[in-house]
């Protein structure tokens, strides 16, 4: 069995492997489709994504010309004359774009440059942006500075040690902040590659309002997304080289149980892994994987696979309603209408 750090380093690579491509498939998406066993060419099927999508609705591309975008958000509007908009990184581009979404012709700009190599980002619960560094820090932002934000560096080591590359972050409604800590922007394109790395394990972190940061697990070899379940009581993790997504409990006090296995995204081919998460307001679990948005119910069932042009990064919920669901997608980003609203960014559905 590989050690954790050769586990880490091998999910590196798949990584690297799937997403760092070019080119983007101009031609029409097929509709939804229910993955087939044992890795064979998947046949449309409808019997567990009725409820999530309808089936003539396809994805389509709102921006490209990118090299490596991850880590949507919604921002919501503040009012009629300050909508909505989506934010998203270019890793390897070490930028952060804005894109009205919901306006047509509109095209993506400058937010922040650079960006740290920023990968995933966040809300927090007074709406200020919080982003995953891979430069090695957690930091944040208001999303609607005029001009340049500024930036807020929150936690940058643990015990005196430079984080690795954080890569995805998900926020609660009183401002605890979980995120992983693989190394993939430790070398070039996804980072400076100007330092060497100082952990010698990948984890799971919780940062608490006061600023204690917490290694919560360090046994996953390359965790990657993370969401929140609507009730906030559970964590959701994947681990990008085996496709798997865990559980954690979520405790009282924020700190995590025992990791329990909840699915994997598997084709029975090569091209297993899992990247982004998100959830909506049911509590459907939504992961970037092999050939779309996998989408499990709370039981960790595989209803059906969502298709984009390209593999998946990471995704969001947005648009006015929560019903568009953004795909970054290596060099574009994508989106598609879904029936159930996607779970607003440090928000908790009481149950």
């Amino acid at each position: 069995m590989l050690s954790g750090l050769s586990a880490a380093l091998a999910g590196l690579a798949l990584y690297a492997s799937v997403h760092v491509r070019t080119g983007v498939v101009d031609e029409p998406v097929a509709p939804a489709t229910t993955a087939p066993a044992g890795g064979a060419e998947a046949e449309p099927a409808r019997d567990g994504l009725d409820r999530i999508i309808d089936a003539k609705e396809e994805a389509v591309v709102i921006a490209r010309g990118h090299r490596f975008t991850e880590g949507p958000v919604w921002v919501p509007a503040a009012g009629a004359d300050k909508p909505g908009f989506l934010l998203y990184s270019d890793i390897a581009r070490n930028t952060i774009h804005r894109l009205e979404a919901g306006k047509a012709g509109a095209e993506p700009e400058v937010w922040l440059s650079p960006s740290g190599h920023a990968n995933g980002l966040t809300l927090d619960g007074e709406g200020r942006v919080l982003i995953a560094m891979h430069d090695g820090r957690i930091a944040r932002a208001d999303a609607r500075s005029t001009g340049a934000p500024l930036v807020e560096s929150l936690i940058s080591e643990f015990e005196g040690k430079r984080l690795n590359s954080p890569n995805d972050l998900v926020a609660t409604p009183e401002g605890t902040i979980y995120f992983t800590d693989p190394p993939y922007g430790l070398r070039p394109p996804l980072g400076a590659g100007d330092r060497e790395r100082e952990l010698d394990f990948c984890g799971v972190f919780r940062l608490s309002p006061d600023g204690t940061l917490t290694l919560e697990h360090r046994d996953i070899p390359a965790p990657n997304g993370v969401a929140l379940s609507p009730d906030g009581g559970r964590l959701y993790v994947a681990d990008t080289g085996t496709g798997r997504i865990f559980a954690f409990e979520v405790k009282e006090d924020g700190s995590l149980g025992a990791p329990a296995l909840f699915a994997t995204n598997d084709t029975g081919g090569r091209r297993t892994f899992a990247d982004g998460l998100r959830v909506d307001v049911e509590g459907h679990v939504y992961a970037a994987g092999p050939g779309g948005v996998w989408v499990y119910d709370a039981q960790g069932k595989h209803l059906g696979t969502i298709p984009m042009p390209n593999a998946p990064t990471n995704l969001c919920f947005g648009g006015d309603d929560g019903r568009t669901l953004f795909a970054t997608t290596r060099d574009s980003v994508c989106s598609v209408r879904v029936k159930i609203a996607g779970l607003p960014a440090a928000t908790r559905v009481k149950r």
